[in-house]
C-alpha cells in the first residue's frame, strides 16, 4: 500500500512536537520543587510520614518525567531526520529523473539536426566519431561541426 509523505510536513510537525516537549518539560520543572519536598502539614508521625509518601511519589513522577523527556526528544530528533532523508530523496529522484529527460532531449534535437546531414552527406551534422574497433581500419567519422561536450 503506498504512503505519500510530505518531507517538509514532517519536518514541520518535528518543530511542533519540540515545542510541545519544551511546554511539558517547563511545567515539570516549575512543579518540581513545591512537590518533591513537602512539609508535614502537623508536627505528628502520620503527618510526616504522609509528606514523606507524596513526596517520594513525586521524585518519582519528575524521575519518570525526565526518561519521558529523553525519549521525546529522541523521537523528535528522528521524526526531522526522517523528513530531511526523505527530502534528500527527493531531491535526488527529481534531479535524476530531469537529467535522464534532458538527455534524451538533447539526443532527440541532435537527431533531428543530424537526420538531413547523414541522408545527404553520410555524415553527422554535430556529434562524436566513433574509434574503429579493429587496427588498421577506419572508425567512423566525427561531425562536420564537432562533439557537442
Amino acid at each position: 500500500m503506498p504512503v505519500d509523505v510530505v518531507p517538509q510536513e514532517v519536518i514541520l510537525a518535528a518543530g511542533d512536537l519540540a515545542g510541545i516537549g519544551s511546554t511539558i518539560s517547563a511545567a515539570n520543572n516549575a512543579a518540581a520543587p513545591p512537590t518533591t519536598v513537602l512539609a508535614p502539614a502537623a508536627a505528628d508521625e502520620v503527618s510526616a510520614q504522609l509528606a514523606a509518601v507524596f513526596s517520594d511519589y513525586a521524585r518519582q513522577f519528575q524521575a519518570l518525567s525526565a526518561r519521558a523527556e529523553q525519549f521525546h526528544d529522541q523521537f523528535v530528533h528522528t521524526l526531522r531526520a526522517a523528513g530531511y532523508t526523505y527530502e534528500d530523496a527527493e531531491y535526488t529522484n527529481v534531479s535524476q529523473w530531469i537529467s535522464g529527460e534532458f538527455s534524451k532531449l538533447v539526443q532527440f534535437i541532435l537527431n533531428l539536426i543530424n537526420a538531413p546531414s547523414e541522408l545527404l552527406f553520410g555524415r553527422m551534422m554535430i556529434g562524436n566519431g566513433a574509434d574503429a574497433t579493429e587496427a588498421g581500419t577506419a572508425g567512423q567519422a566525427g561531425g562536420w561541426l564537432g562533439p557537442v561536450c
